[in-house]
């Protein structure tokens, strides 16, 4: 009896150390400013319903949480009348496991001035207060000085370099450096920071402490899963005790506020939120931190054991250049996808044709490593039925290939090469650089795919794609797309470079599959074609399409377009902060009424765009030459001069470039409904000056869709045409040289506002 007595006291005792603490309802802002515990943040919001939130922090008030990492809180309560959207920015507080996370729609970033909107009642009213007052970062800070009263110099000093552990860098996969006013991050290059970490010296500190809120965050990433940290604080600090529970031992070290200027110069020019999941440690007294960190040893273990790593070149891959490994690398590709390893290609020119991604494969292109595809047509694979793209060439070719496969990763800072320019432009089944069919669940981080001899990196049919950094220059030889999307779904582009000779970043869907819930953001396009597109091929509808905070250069054949034609509805498509220089004709918005067939049919619907909204716009538009782009005749293949093409298409002489600012057109049988421009700032050519022109745009049919097409219209700023709930609020737009049309120009609207 006594043992069972002493049984039962330890457990009472393990509840009461694992049990946290509970929030009362009415109580909640001052529980959140007094209780260490607590979380009070602004977050991207990833994905909601009612049971649970997952979010991506980007601006702490209280508490601790990494900025970088995917976070999952359960029963959410929405304070307020909103419903929560993915991609929005929303402001969450959060007590404890037995409390829910509460979720508020603020109208500022700034605790000083936000509002929470919709809420009542005297409790909102005093968070809100308590927020304006700045009492929640005053609450932390005091918490934060309390961790770092212990810190003591020992006088040791130790370069930033040697503190990571970077004299050897060959196995680094990844160094990101986050500025931690929460403004930017980014994958730096491996060799730029060295050269400013080689010349900050640290000194050593005794102990441990918790990181200060601001500065410097720089993780480093090893292929073997080894990981080195430092938090450099805008006091000195440098510190990876931060999470000490999910983490490594810690080690402290301090440094001047002016040995890190660099960094910090650094890391301003730079944007973009790698996602990455978030794998929770709570800990709720000794022993549940005991056994939390077994737990992590265990795991660490075991992924070090499964991910072993293996060199192509231990299959019998020569990587000199000549020889061709397409057998060689394929068994290496079999083997390791088999076994659960990671394939490396180390620094070499492998020369290859189609070489097929199993179930599971990891690959790592390290820097100095080329996949150079063979350039004969004989060397590559027909796989997974063929696709006839725009200009009825039909292609089901490709050097690297992801078929019907799942669990896929591609990494490093090598490069993936067609020799495009060694084919003949008239080559029927040109095959793609990369292509994933059919596939899910995939990874492609840092590497540069250059030179396809067609599309460069087609993703079609697939679910579950994340791309972060890539390098795309494709202007090797015609029909020179970048990165296509077509008919899938959960698709991630963040902080991609894509230089084109066609499209640069296009969504597709060329078979009848919905093309849904996109993302792009933080990219960098220059295109002799289109620069954002939607359509032209249009078979299956598109929805949740988001592009954000892109930059625009160089692009000849219009920033934005979105076309759909073959009977397609797009709706809900958003475009927030884009930055375009030397671009031609800023928006394109067109549904027209060219209805490709899909499996011998063709569908009765017209075309639509619907719920449109593009917030943000600053563009410096140039003429767009006629040159090439109006090639394709009225019966949809016909080559011939651009002058006489013009001339037969609006009977005019010598008209031969595109003056046209923003076009908005539906089509006779369907209306665009509920489209949204605002707050721009547009610099558009202006300059035509020909009194005597009778404006007659003519109507597109089934003609293929090209904003260069409608020109000359009678606006020299926005023409808007068969077109139901137009919105134009805060836009600015401005000449280059004088010209004689009026601003707007609306034909078939209704319900246009202009705010």
């Amino acid at each position: 009896m006594r043992r069972l007595r002493c049984f039962m006291s330890v457990i009472v005792m393990m509840m009461v150390l694992l049990t946290p603490m509970t929030a009362f309802a009415g109580s909640v802002p001052e529980d959140l400013l007094s209780h260490d515990g607590a979380k009070v943040f602004f977050a991207e919001l990833i994905s909601y319903d009612k049971e649970q939130v997952l979010v991506s922090p980007f601006k702490v008030i209280k508490g601790d949480m990494d900025e970088r990492e995917w976070v999952n809180f359960s029963k959410p309560c929405v304070v307020g009348n909103f419903i929560p959207m993915a991609k929005n920015v929303y402001l969450f507080a959060y007590f404890d496991e037995n409390n829910p996370i509460y979720v508020f729609n603020a109208t500022s970033y700034d605790t000083k001035e936000l509002k929470l909107k919709g809420t009542t009642g005297d409790m909102w009213e005093r968070f809100e207060k308590m927020l304006n007052e700045g009492k929640f970062e005053a609450a932390d800070a005091v918490r934060r000085d309390a961790l770092n009263a212990d810190i003591k110099l020992t006088g040791e000093e130790i370069t930033l370099t040697e503190f990571l552990n970077l004299e050897d860098t060959s196995d680094v996969e990844k160094i990101y450096i986050c500025a931690t006013d929460y403004s930017r991050e980014q994958v730096m290059d491996i060799d730029a920071f060295l050269e400013v970490s080689d010349s900050i010296v640290l000194k050593k500190t005794e102990t441990g402490a918790q990181a200060a809120k601001t500065g410097i965050y720089v993780d480093v990433q090893r292929m073997s899963g080894e990981r080195s940290w430092a938090y450099i604080s805008e006091k000195g600090e440098v510190d990876n005790y931060y999470h000490i529970f999910s983490r490594l031992p810690a080690r402290q070290y301090i440094t001047s506020v002016a040995s890190i200027n660099a960094l910090i110069d650094l890391v301003s020019a730079s944007q973009g939120m790698p996602q990455m999941r978030h794998y929770k440690v709570f800990a709720f007294g000794g022993i549940a931190v005991l056994i939390m960190l077994a737990i992590v040893v265990f795991v660490i273990s075991k992924r070090k054991k499964r991910e072993t790593m293996r060199d192509v070149r231990d299959f019998g891959a020569t990587g000199d250049g000549k020889t061709d490994d397409t057998e060689s690398l394929q068994k290496a590709i079999d083997e390791c996808a088999a076994t659960g390893t990671v394939l490396k290609f180390s620094p070499g020119i492998y020369r290859t044709g189609t070489i097929f991604l199993r179930d599971n494969s990891k690959i790592v292109i390290k820097r100095g490593a080329v996949i150079s595809g063979i350039p004969e047509l004989s060397a590559y694979a027909n796989y997974g039925g063929t696709f006839v793209d725009a200009v009825n060439r039909i292609r089901g070719k490709a050097i690297l290939v992801a078929c019907d496969v799942k669990n896929i990763e591609i990494s490093g800072h090598g490069k993936i090469t067609g020799n495009g320019h060694e084919f003949d432009k008239e080559t029927n089944d040109r095959p793609f650089l990369v292509r994933f069919v059919n596939s899910e669940d995939i990874k492609v981080s840092d590497i540069r795919m250059e030179e396809s001899v067609s599309w460069c990196f087609h993703i079609d049919k697939c679910k579950n794609v994340y791309v972060h950094g890539i390098k795309v220059y494709n202007r090797g030889n015609e029909n020179n797309d970048g990165i296509d999307i077509d008919s899938s779904e959960n698709v991630t582009l963040i902080n991609c470079d894509v230089s084109s000779g066609d499209d640069a970043i296009c969504l597709k869907s060329t078979s009848r599959r919905v093309c849904r819930d996109i993302y792009v953001k933080n990219c960098k396009i220059s295109t002799e074609c289109g620069g954002f597109k939607i359509g032209t091929e249009s078979v299956g509808d598109y929805e949740n399409i988001v592009c954000e905070d892109c930059y625009f250069y160089d692009v000849l054949a219009c920033g934005i377009k979105i076309t759909v034609t073959d009977g397609a509805v797009a709706k809900d498509v958003k475009i927030k902060n884009v930055k375009m220089d030397n671009c031609t004709g800023p928006i394109f918005i067109s549904a027209g009424l060219r209805q490709r067939e899909y499996a011998g049919e063709k569908k009765d619907t017209p075309s639509n765009i619907i719920n449109l909204e593009i917030d943000g716009l600053i563009a410096d538009v140039i003429k767009a030459p006629s040159r090439g782009y109006y090639n394709i005749g009225i019966d949809g293949g016909k080559e011939g001069d651009p002058e006489e093409f013009l001339k037969s298409l609006y009977d005019y002489g010598d008209w031969c470039e595109a003056l046209g600012g923003i076009i908005i057109s539906g089509s006779e049988k369907a209306k665009i409904q509920n489209i949204s421009l605002k707050n721009m700032e547009i610099d558009l050519p202006g300059g035509f000056t020909d009194e005597n022109w009778e404006f007659n745009v003519r109507e597109m049919g089934t003609l293929y869709p090209e904003f260069h097409r409608f020109d000359p219209v009678p606006a020299k700023g926005i023409y808007i045409r068969h077109a139901s709930g137009v919105t134009i609020e805060n836009v600015e737009l401005t000449y280059k040289a004088p010209d004689i049309r009026d601003e707007i120009y609306t034909e078939d609207a209704e319900n246009v506002q202009f705010i």
